[in-house]
């Protein structure tokens, strides 16, 4: 589950060459204007999101495998003490 570049990031069309390489299915999906309602035709559970935090969560309880990288072992306090701390 990709979500449209709401970055507008430059590199963001490769991904969708990545994951075609791969052989990997997709759909992009878009939140309904200030709302957390997204379409979605998947009734796959062996699903992985790429957005926005909003998406993450939003779809944190749809029992989605492996979901997303967000969350308790993905926070920046984690990494820091493998990493050595804050750097300021």
């Amino acid at each position: 589950m990709i979500q449209k570049n709401v970055f507008k990031d430059p590199g963001y069309n490769q991904l969708f060459k990545a994951v075609t390489d791969l052989g990997l299915s997709y759909e992009e999906v878009e939140f309904q204007p200030n709302s957390n309602i997204f379409n979605y035709r998947t009734t796959r559970k062996d699903v992985f999101v790429y957005g926005a935090v909003k998406l993450a969560k939003v779809t944190r309880d749809f029992d989605w495998t492996p979901g997303s990288f967000y969350g308790k072992n993905h926070e920046f306090e984690h990494y820091a003490k493998g990493y050595g701390g804050i750097p300021y």
